[in-house]
């Protein structure tokens, strides 16, 4: 049994038998039969291309492009010979946009956009608390305090160093050393506060 975690296609990237894959493909309850990430599927059954009762010819030479802008559609034959083309198109850090955007927009909606955070997936909603950190120094103290809270509670490491980083600045920097030395994360744990950064001397040799 596999489970699917926080990095779902390096895990799935790992199962070495076709029929084991397919099967949390098509039936994982995490999402995947909603994709349209088809470029990974075929990709990972490559991979396992041989292995299992998956037929060894198991794509279909015809294949269907659609272009999404204008609805215009055509169909051709896929050979050992044709070309095949893989744009990257990297995506802003929605998440943290919008979230920073909307509490340095409105300050008051901070119990609003906490909320709604949480109602999100786990990486979605690390996204979204470290855009509101990143405009916790617009906020009064006590929400200011409680975002800090929240983020020192969130799973990615950048998360709670952000959220360090305003505890520094509040309540001085002992305390968040003291709460960086004590996490489970090496990054996190590296952190280091403004007051332990050497300036450079200007008559340095």
């Amino acid at each position: 049994m596999h489970r699917i975690g926080a990095d779902p296609v390096d895990e799935l990237a790992a199962i070495d038998d076709a029929d084991e894959l397919c099967r949390l493909l098509l039936g994982n309850p995490t999402g995947w039969r909603r994709s349209t990430r088809h470029a990974e599927a075929v990709e990972l059954l490559t991979r396992v291309h041989g292995t299992g009762e998956l037929p060894a010819v198991w794509a279909s030479p015809q294949w269907l492009e659609i272009d999404l802008h204008d609805g215009t559609s055509r169909t051709y034959t896929v050979t050992d010979d044709t070309p095949a083309q893989h744009h990257v198109r990297p995506e802003r850090p929605l998440r943290r946009w919008a979230a920073r955007h909307a509490l340095h927009n409105d300050p008051a909606r901070l119990t609003e956009l906490l909320s709604t955070a949480e109602q999100l997936e786990p990486r979605h909603r690390d996204a979204a608390i470290h855009g509101l950190l990143d405009t916790a120094n617009t906020l009064d103290e006590p929400a200011r305090r409680t975002l800090i809270d929240r983020g020192l509670r969130a799973a990615h490491g950048s998360v709670r160093i952000a959220a360090l980083e305003h505890l520094c600045e509040l309540d001085g920097p002992d305390t968040a050393r003291g709460l960086a030395a004590a996490d489970p994360n090496a990054q996190v744990r590296k952190w280091r506060t403004p007051a332990d950064t050497p300036t450079p001397s200007l008559f340095a040799t």
